[in-house]
């Protein structure tokens, strides 16, 4: 199983800080992705449920972040964000080669092998009780099928041992908002719901300097 993951999570700068100018936080962090993270897509047709895990996945961010102390004020300037998530349509394992067709001949793999996700904004950020975790939205652009949406993801974000970082959440689709026509078989007796729900488990440890 390969995961291409290049760069950091996103999340990793709310956990960590490096330098101290002036007054300001500097934070430009980077985290190598782990073969335990996994991203998958789970459905369910008018006869049975079914898992489709990403085998091939990769992506980038770079963050570079100021954080500014004036006596109480605490001021965050964003000065360079970049994060993408890129799946390979092909690289989408069902267990069944029949499945796997059908997929990709929805998903239109031959014109738009990718699925992507284009982060925008971290929409809020909240405690769970949990010393070593938050709760984040996030909002993005999604490309499936070669149609974008705006989404909003919800995700918790973990500080791990031997410092890594965990993202954790999900995210409902519905395929026709992509269009996407639900794939069927045999003559149509067997169609798949509209509704995916993309699932993610990122876990990255930190780059050496």
């Amino acid at each position: 199983m390969k995961y291409r993951l290049q760069s950091v999570l996103f999340f990793a700068v709310l956990f960590f800080a490096a330098g101290t100018i002036n007054g300001s936080l500097i934070a430009q962090i980077e985290y190598v992705p782990q073969d335990s993270s996994r991203l998958w897509i789970a459905g369910q047709s008018n006869v049975n449920q079914f898992e489709c895990e990403s085998r091939e996945h990769r992506g980038e961010a770079i963050i570079f972040q100021t954080t500014t102390i004036t006596g109480d004020t605490v001021t965050v300037d964003e000065d360079a964000t970049k994060i993408m998530l890129e799946i390979d349509v092909e690289g989408i394992e069902c267990g069944r080669n029949r499945m796997n067709r059908d997929l990709r001949n929805a998903l239109k793999a031959d014109d738009y092998p990718n699925i992507t996700f284009v982060f925008n904004e971290i929409v809020s950020i909240s405690e769970n009780g949990h010393s070593n975790s938050v709760e984040l939205e996030v909002n993005g652009l999604l490309t499936i099928a070669g149609v974008t949406r705006e989404v909003n993801v919800h995700l918790t974000g973990y500080t791990l041992d031997d410092n890594r970082v965990r993202a954790e959440g999900s995210k409902e689709i519905l395929m026709t908002d992509f269009g996407v026509e639900p794939p069927t078989a045999m003559l149509g007796l067997v169609k798949a719901d509209n509704e995916l729900t993309v699932h993610f488990d990122l876990i990255a440890a930190r780059k050496a300097d």
